[in-house]
């Protein structure tokens, strides 16, 4: 089962395979490069965690 976390702003939101929102606890320096920080808020870091053990990590601005 995939699991998809995404970060906007300092909220991590994990969703799950039925769609329901739940805050999780994360490192956010794995997902977050340091340089985002300056940027302006309404960038998403989304992070699908795959069965196989792969991390994909999608930037959506």
């Amino acid at each position: 089962m995939m699991k998809f976390y995404i970060f906007s702003g300092n909220n991590i939101i994990e969703i799950d395979k039925e769609g329901n929102d739940n805050r999780v606890e994360f490192n956010k320096t794995v997902a977050i490069p340091p340089h985002t920080h300056s940027q302006r808020d309404g960038i998403q870091f989304i992070l699908i965690y795959f069965p196989s053990g792969k991390i994909q990590i999608i930037v959506k601005q």
